[in-house]
């Protein structure tokens, strides 16, 4: 079932879902509880409905460009063992395999580049989708996968 396209769908990361959250709680209470004096001093302005909004559309923005990253990425697990991956516009290859635990392995020892080997914990694999759970910099994401239809 491995075998096939894969179009990420969704990314699920606990930790940068609390950046976003404690994000938007910030802009949803700044300036809420100063006066103009303090908020010229605590953050330059005392126009807080602009500051607001600035901060919302840098937020906003940041929501769309992972959101737009992640449905960008695309894997290609072929028979050969060749692994395609398409991750923000760039294309690379790698061989994969199951380890022992049932984890897909990258490993690029074997290819030109860095010479990495990226292990992803498969949570579910039907027909309809894939579930990856990998580290990353001290936190975990899980990426939902769907077959793709191009």
């Amino acid at each position: 079932m491995l075998e096939r396209t894969w179009r990420a769908a969704a990314l699920n990361n606990p930790q940068m879902n609390d950046i976003v959250m404690n994000g938007q709680t910030f802009i949803d209470t700044v300036g809420s509880h100063t006066n103009a004096d303090a908020n010229v001093d605590l953050y330059g302005t005392n126009n807080i409905d602009s500051l607001k909004k600035g901060l919302q559309l840098q937020l906003d923005s940041l929501k769309t460009d992972q959101l737009n990253t992640v449905q960008q990425t695309v894997f290609t697990f072929r028979k050969d063992g060749v692994a395609m991956i398409s991750f923000n516009g760039n294309t690379d290859s790698s061989k994969w395999y199951l380890d022992d635990q049932g984890n897909i392995v990258l490993d690029e020892l074997k290819e030109k580049g860095a010479g990495d080997i990226i292990k992803m914990r498969i949570e579910s694999l039907t027909d309809t989708a894939l579930l990856l759970n990998f580290e990353e910099n001290g936190t975990n994401s899980v990426v939902t996968f769907h077959p793709d239809k191009k």
